[in-house]
């Protein structure tokens, strides 16, 4: 049985227990809490009454205390001491502390006390502590560079990883001698910084060589750092080394190119300087000094800006290079000793401080004299190859394209990248034999100028002419470095010539056929009137009438050839009216269709636009029957095809403007009606394409044609102010186009003309005509005709005659027919005298041909018509009928 403790004892200690600065907590030996005191009720957040019959173990955590708790429970012996373990309070925050248990035992009676020490705070020093060991240890170890801590005998007592990886050849280095490890050595360094700073207590630096497996391997920057104790006692030393093996090497370099700068800036071949910002020169080369014509030592003392020719270019070039931080080929004009201006080229750099501030300036000055005298030559020459119209090619030795200027772009259609390289042969068309391009080659590469004619062909396929020099260019030594060729395009020219001779073949033959059809049509004016006026006078059943009329039938075929001569000589007299050339073509189809007869197609595709054209109808009809003739004819001599027979007429409305005029001659610029005549027949090669127009030309069998067809076409046309070009290639058929003036006149009302009787109509009898005409046939003709029908008829042999008739018969004329051509007195001369002494009399002329010239010679007035040779008797009565019934 437990003694009984008095009470006073007790007491006291219960006044111990409540007083003392640890926890005292009692318990038996199932853990079950029997007695606590204040503190313990304070460190566990709890009150008394709630600590007791609490089983203790729940204020422990870990589960090493845990076992050890219960075994001491269990009846251990020995008493536990745990220092820092963690403890949970009753409001569940953890709390370390120091714990002791303790066993009390009174027989069989045993009791277990815990004393408790809140050991929180040195918990967490502890914790600190540990935090910055460590993170000393990872920072001493992670620095990139070599760390070493010695002791005053110059023993290794700890090194970083950089150190341990540099020197793992003599691993360990811990308790080694520094000079042993490190550089190979029984003794220290001479002059070593680490004994240095043993001896004196400071730091030191030096720039030792590194040493690897025995050999040097670098360079070492080595500093060195005094470890003293809290008496002021050196206790060791720090090592701190960083590896400069690089930069050791760099300055080596750096004091080599510094060297290498230095000879260069003084022996450069140009300017080299050094300025400060406000333009004062800290250094300059022999070379700058030179080139302005001072000493070295007479520049250095001059100011930047009275090296300017323009001193305000200065402040611009500062601007300039500080605001870049830099300039490349600056232009700058310097001025030299003289006074007289230096053109040069600037590169240069600023100069910073270490604070980034520009402190000056630093380049090099080119003269560039000679290339701006150079460039003005250039500029001259680009100048003259941009104003020129002729193309310029150089080539170079071995006849390569190397340069070609725009007008060769725009006249051949290669651009310069598409020539550069290519041989000049890609301009060949074929038209020059081998022994041309020989002698060519032969003339240049022998030094001399070559001067000739090409017939080149352009990229899109075209040929065109060129007046070409081409010479070779020589070096100083006079040997052939290139070859340049001057051309000028002179296909305008050679057309030109072309169709000059064309123009003066025709009018050559027009004289001669001119005259023959003039003489030929007064003959047959008087045998084809004098047998009109046979028949007009015979019934149809009169036994010479079938006669008569096969006289007029090949008058009236001659009279068709005469036109036609006249036609192709432009002689023929022609009256212009304004007429819808879709409707001509309309109203010819029929005619057209029998002509072609119905093995060949007529396509007829006429413009909606406005189509009025000022023209002589029946020239007019005569090109489209011409060109729809030969159309048929191409045809028919397809033998077997599979394109259709067909034949295509077509009109458009065109504006002819200056690039036109420029590849075509003998038209102005302005509005066109195109009438294109197209055919699917044999088609012509180059060679006959250029003569169609010539006359008598025919590709024809002898006596199947004339050879006036194209020629009369061409003759009409160019009369009428046009242009005509044909198209055609063997086997593709032709197409001719011709471009007819296109007229901004109205269409005349078309009326229905009167009938004109052949017999005297009842107001002849009071008209009076004076006939004056050379030709005796026509006079004679003339005379019966108008007789026939009732005017009274006077006439005369010339002009003079006429008048001399005037004065004897004391005649009053209503109407004046004269022949425009006669000896002594002409038509003109003579209906001018006449209309003096009978104003508003009526004139009718008549000609076979005029020279083109009558109607600008005054022939034209509203009083006056005229009658072409060859006529008939209808064309004569109608003619004449119509001239007397017009109102004045």
């Amino acid at each position: 049985m437990a003694r009984e403790i008095p009470k006073q004892v007790a007491w006291i200690y219960h006044t111990i227990c409540d007083h003392s600065p640890d926890s005292v907590i009692v318990f038996d030996t199932r853990g079950t809490i029997l007695h606590v005191n204040r503190t313990a009720e304070r460190m566990l957040n709890n009150p008394g009454e709630a600590l007791i019959g609490a089983d203790f173990q729940k204020f422990l955590i870990g589960k090493k205390e845990k076992s050890w708790f219960k075994g001491f429970l269990e009846g251990d012996p020995t008493n536990l001491t745990l220092s820092n373990i963690a403890l949970k309070r009753g409001d569940g925050t953890v709390f370390h502390a120091d714990v002791s248990f303790v066993n009390i035992r009174e027989g069989e009676y045993r009791l277990g006390t815990v004393f408790v020490r809140d050991a929180s705070l040195h918990h967490q020093l502890t914790l600190e502590k540990e935090k910055t060991e460590k993170l000393l240890s990872d920072v001493f170890r992670a620095i990139e560079d070599g760390i070493s801590i010695l002791d005053r005998d110059m023993t290794i007592v700890q090194t970083n990883s950089w150190m341990e990886k540099t020197h793992r050849d003599k691993m360990p280095l811990i308790g080694k001698k520094c000079y042993e490890a490190y550089q190979d050595r029984s003794s220290p360094c001479p002059n070593c910084p680490s004994v240095t700073s043993i001896k004196t207590g400071k730091s030191h630096y030096a720039l030792v060589p590194q040493y690897i497996h025995g050999s040097q391997k670098g360079w070492l920057d080595l500093f060195t750092y005094p470890i003293k104790d809290s008496n002021g006692h050196v206790m060791g030393v720090v090592e701190y080394v960083r590896d400069v093996t690089q930069k050791v090497e760099l300055e080596k370099k750096l004091a080599e190119k510094e060297k290498l700068f230095r000879q260069f800036f003084e022996n450069a071949p140009i300017f080299s300087y050094i300025t400060t910002k406000d333009g004062r020169f800290i250094d300059v080369n022999t070379s700058g000094a030179k080139l302005l014509g001072y000493t070295k030592e007479e520049l250095l003392k001059k100011m930047v800006s009275d090296c300017y020719y323009y001193p305000e270019d200065r402040k611009l070039f500062a601007k300039t290079i500080e605001k870049e931080g830099y300039t490349k080929e600056y232009p700058l004009t310097l001025k030299n000793k003289a006074g007289n201006p230096v053109p040069c080229r600037v590169t240069a750099t600023v100069l910073r401080s270490q604070q980034g501030n520009i402190i000056g300036y630093q380049g090099f000055i080119r003269d560039v004299t000679k290339e701006e005298h150079l460039k003005r030559k250039s500029n001259l020459f680009e100048m003259l190859l941009a104003k020129t119209d002729a193309t310029v090619m150089i080539t170079d030795s071995k006849g390569n394209i190397v340069f070609v200027n725009r007008p060769f772009e725009e006249i051949t259609g290669y651009s310069f990248d598409e020539v550069i390289g290519k041989n000049p042969r890609i301009l060949k068309s074929g038209f020059h034999d081998d022994a041309f391009y020989k002698e060519l080659w032969e003339t240049i590469t022998s030094g001399r100028t070559w001067h000739g004619r090409f017939y080149n062909k352009r990229k899109n396929g075209t040929f065109y002419h060129e007046d070409a020099y081409i010479f070779p260019i020589l070096d100083e030594r006079e040997n052939i470095i290139s070859f340049a060729a001057i051309k000028r395009d002179v296909t305008h020219e050679v057309e030109l010539e072309s169709h000059a001779q064309q123009m003066a073949k025709l009018e050559a033959i027009g004289q001669l056929v001119g005259g023959i059809a003039h003489d030929f049509n007064n003959v047959l004016t008087s045998i084809q009137g004098f047998a009109e006026l046979g028949l007009s006078k015979l019934s149809n059943n009169h036994s010479i009438y079938e006669e008569l009329s096969s006289i007029r039938k090949a008058a009236e075929q001659a009279t068709r050839i005469t036109r036609q001569l006249l036609e192709f000589s432009r002689k023929q007299l022609v009256s212009p009216r304004p007429y819808s050339l879709n409707r001509i073509i309309n109203e010819m189809i029929p005619l057209l269709d029998r002509y072609i007869g119905e093995d060949i197609e007529l396509a007829i595709r006429l413009t909606d636009e406005p189509d009025v054209i000022m023209a002589d109808r029946g020239q007019i009809e005569q090109c489209i029957l011409n060109l729809v003739v030969n159309a048929r004819d191409a045809i028919r001599g397809v033998k077997e095809s599979q394109q259709p027979r067909l034949i295509t007429i077509e009109t458009s409305r065109v504006t002819i403007d200056d690039t036109y005029m420029e590849k075509h001659m003998d038209i102005s610029r302005g509005d066109y009606l195109l009438l294109s005549v197209s055919d699917t027949g044999v088609g012509m090669d180059k060679e006959t394409l250029k003569k169609i127009f010539d006359p008598f030309f025919t590709t024809k069998p002898e006596g199947l044609g004339t050879g006036l067809g194209c020629a009369t076409v061409f003759g009409i046309v160019k009369q009428n102010k046009g242009n005509v070009l044909a198209y055609s290639e063997p086997g593709d058929g032709t197409t001719i186009k011709i471009y007819w003036p296109a007229s901004e006149k109205s269409l005349p009302d078309i009326k229905t003309k009167p009938a004109i009787p052949y017999h005297s109509p009842a107001d002849t009898t009071d008209k009076t005509i004076l006939i004056a005409e050379d030709n005796e046939g026509i006079r004679d003709f003339v005379t019966q005709a108008l007789k026939t029908v009732g005017y009274r008829v006077y006439n005369a042999e010339d002009g003079q005659r006429a008048l001399e008739l005037v004065e004897k018969k004391n005649l009053k004329p209503d109407l004046l027919f004269t022949d425009a051509i006669m000896p002594r007195m002409n038509g003109k001369e003579l209906a001018e005298r006449l209309e003096q002494k009978f104003p508003g009399l009526k004139i009718l002329f008549s000609s076979g041909y005029s020279e083109g010239q009558i109607f600008d010679k005054g022939f034209s007035k509203p009083n006056y018509a005229f009658v072409h040779k060859p006529y008939g008797l209808h064309k004569l009565l109608e003619t004449v009928y119509m001239l007397l019934e017009e109102k004045e």
